[in-house]
């Protein structure tokens, strides 16, 4: 029997997939090598970032992380993208060349900036769709990284995701509630998020105390990962030269 596709990206990072056991710090270095190489291509240089999307599609599709819920994710990303890079198009239009056809400048920073953001984004997801949270932090630990900053993003994954939920339960109580309205009106808005605000801070209060109960953070610093296997250190220095050296001579 076809088991059902993992709802979301923390389900998928309880797969086993050979993306899913590279060391949590090695998939970080390779994910900053990847951003970068994308981030530093200019708007004239756009015709460079489609390998760079496909390499992506490829490693998503060997992390086996659903499309559908990939691209939902990458779709609450764009919006802001879109929205940065929408004015250049008024104010810039200076004549530029994109694949023989003549656009202005303006515009061409538009794509770049939704293409550059596409491929941040996607590498962040692909990411999180392929390391669970107490390995993202070992991965982190591993690389020095201060623990004061690695407490701070444990528990902001951690209650991003209690907000979330009060957030889904006031909303199905309302509708309950209210069964002939369209949506939430403006004018309750005010009460129900400070209701959300309230009732997540002491979900978090509670979180937070069975976790000091269960030993953290003492024992979220003895997770760690396993030991780097040579296999993946040479799988990820081709990956990252591979990147920088397109980036370079392309």
């Amino acid at each position: 029997m076809k088991q059902p596709a993992p709802a979301s990206l923390e389900q998928c990072a309880l797969q086993n997939g050979p993306i899913h056991r590279i060391d949590p710090a090695l998939k970080l270095l390779m994910m900053l090598a990847f951003e970068c190489c994308v981030i530093s291509c200019a708007p004239e240089q756009i015709c460079l970032l489609p390998v760079y999307l496909v390499a992506l599609l490829i490693i998503g599709t060997i992390a086996r992380i659903s499309p559908g819920l990939f691209f939902r994710r990458l779709a609450l990303a764009l919006p802001f993208a879109f929205f940065t890079g929408i004015w250049g198009c008024f104010y810039d239009h200076y004549p530029a060349t994109l694949m023989g056809f003549t656009i202005t400048r303006g515009e061409l920073s538009f794509l770049s900036i939704l293409l550059r953001t596409a491929l941040c984004v996607g590498c962040v997801l692909i990411y999180a769709g392929t390391t669970r949270i107490s390995m993202m932090a070992a991965g982190m630990r591993r690389l020095h990284i201060p623990q004061e900053i690695v407490s701070i993003f444990e528990l902001m994954w951690r209650y991003l995701s209690v907000l979330t939920d009060e957030a889904r339960n006031v909303r199905t109580a309302w509708m309950l509630r209210n069964g002939s309205a369209n949506g939430i009106s403006l004018k309750y808005f005010g009460s129900l998020l400070g209701g959300i605000l309230v009732r997540s801070i002491d979900r978090a209060q509670q979180i937070h105390t069975a976790m000091i109960c269960r030993g953290y953070p003492a024992a979220s610093r003895a997770a760690s990962p396993s030991k780097i296997r040579p296999a993946e250190c040479i799988g990820a220095a081709a990956f990252t030269a591979s990147c920088i050296l397109y980036r370079v001579l392309a």
